[in-house]
């Protein structure tokens, strides 16, 4: 198995014909927390690139979108393992996305979340994703 990092043709290729079906795409089964959203393998890409521990090198410089991926993906973490309790404010300022706090804290007794704010969520991840899978590998995304 190579351990370099595949060009977005390859990941283009190794996606199933069906993989973005219109009607599911923005459900509970098609999101990053599932491991089915819709630019999964970008986003698998990019969290290979991720530290363990810490703040990504540079990135406040030349990884600065890679930087705010390590955030985000610790934000979307915290929505969907911990209802929010951890990285409230963070979530807040970084997804700009009103009203999602309340709205865990409302729904607490179910542990769901409306569709509408599920796939405001997902939207915005998507563009954390591709905005860093652009900034480490040059490409322009195709998706």
């Amino acid at each position: 198995m190579s351990t370099e990092i595949k060009t977005m043709a390859e990941f283009e290729a190794e996606k199933p014909q069906d993989f973005r079906n219109p009607i599911e795409d923005k459900t509970m089964n098609r999101t990053y927390w599932t491991g089915q959203g819709r630019y999964q393998l970008k986003a698998d890409a990019l969290e290979k690139l991720l530290p363990i521990f810490g703040e990504v090198e540079d990135g406040k410089g030349a990884n600065k979108h890679l930087e705010t991926f390590r955030r985000a993906v610790n934000c979307y973490y915290d929505v969907y393992n911990n209802g929010l309790c951890n990285r409230a404010r963070e979530f807040s300022t970084l997804f700009k996305i009103a009203g999602v706090a309340k709205e865990i804290n409302s729904r607490r007794a179910n542990g769901t979340l409306s569709m509408e704010t599920q796939e405001r969520i997902e939207d915005k991840m998507s563009l954390f994703i591709l905005a860093a899978f652009h900034e480490q590998f040059a490409e322009e995304p195709t998706e």
